[in-house]
C-alpha cells in the first residue's frame, strides 16, 4: 500500500472522528495509535493477514490497562478506511477469490415505525418463546432417545434416527408447535426420504412414537398419563 494512501485513510478516518465529537483525549491517543499503524501499513502490500500482523505489533506499545478495548476498536473501524481509500479493491478473505456474502435486513419504512414496533415487548415474547419451544423439544427427544437406549436399541442406529427427527425439530422451529405443523413435518421428511422406501417406513414408526414426547413438558414429563403410557410403550416395545 502507497504510504500516502495509508494516510488519507487516517486523515479519513480523524476527520469523521471529530464529527463524532469524540472527546480530545480519546482522539489524541487514537491519532498517535494509527499515525504508528500507518508507518508499517504504508510500507507493506494491504491484506486482511498483513494488516493483523502489524496491529498485533503495535498494540503492545499502546494496549496496556484500561485503553487496550479502545486500540482494539480503533484498528477494527481504521480497516475499513484503508479499504475504502484503495477503492474497495481489497478482498475482505485473504482468499482473493472469497467474497463475503450480501446480507439483506428487512425493515419498517421509517424509524418512526422501527420505534415503534421495538418499544413494546411483544417481538421479545415472541422470539422468547420460540426459542424455549426449541429447548423444549431438543430436551423432548433426549428422553426418547434415552428410551431407546433402554430399550436395547443399538447405538449407531440411535444415533441415526436421532439425525432424523433433529432435522424435523430444525424444520418446526419457526413455526408453532401443534398437531398440524408436526404432521407438515413428517410429510416433508418423508419426501427428503422418498428414494428409500425402507427409511421412509423406519421414520413413520418414530415420528409416531416420538409425537407423544414432543407433546409434554421435558420439566414434568410424567405429568399426564398420556406421557407416562408412550414412555412405558416406548420402553418395553419389542
Amino acid at each position: 500500500m502507497d504510504a500516502s494512501i495509508a494516510r488519507k485513510a487516517l486523515d479519513n478516518y480523524l476527520e469523521k472522528a471529530r464529527e463524532r465529537d469524540i472527546a480530545p483525549a480519546s482522539l489524541d491517543k487514537r491519532q498517535r495509535f494509527l499515525e504508528r499503524l500507518v508507518e508499517l501499513v504504508g510500507n507493506e502490500s494491504f491484506s486482511p493477514a498483513m494488516y493483523r500482523i502489524a496491529v498485533a505489533r503495535v498494540l503492545p506499545e499502546f494496549a496496556s490497562g484500561p485503553d487496550a478495548m479502545l486500540f482494539k476498536a480503533t484498528a477494527r473501524e481504521f480497516s475499513h478506511y484503508l479499504v475504502d481509500a484503495e477503492g474497495g479493491k481489497v478482498p475482505i478473505a485473504d482468499n482473493d477469490s472469497a467474497r463475503a456474502p450480501e446480507v439483506r435486513i428487512e425493515a419498517p419504512q421509517s424509524l418512526e415505525q422501527l420505534l415503534e414496533d421495538s418499544a413494546g415487548r411483544a417481538w421479545y415474547v415472541s422470539h422468547l418463546g420460540r426459542l424455549q419451544r426449541q429447548v423444549r423439544d431438543l430436551r423432548n427427544l433426549e428422553r426418547y432417545l434415552q428410551c431407546l437406549r433402554e430399550r436395547g436399541i443399538g447405538t449407531r442406529l440411535v444415533e441415526r434416527q436421532g439425525r432424523l427427527l433433529g432435522g424435523m425439530l430444525y424444520l418446526l422451529a419457526p413455526h408453532h408447535g401443534n398437531a398440524l405443523t408436526y404432521r407438515a413435518g413428517v410429510s416433508t421428511m418423508l419426501n427428503l426420504l422418498a428414494a428409500d422406501a425402507k427409511q421412509q417406513r423406519i421414520f413413520v414408526e418414530i415420528a409416531r412414537e416420538f409425537y407423544h414426547f414432543w407433546l409434554q413438558d421435558p420439566d414434568n414429563p410424567r405429568g399426564s398419563a398420556e406421557a407416562t403410557t408412550s414412555e412405558r410403550a416406548v420402553s418395553t416395545a419389542h
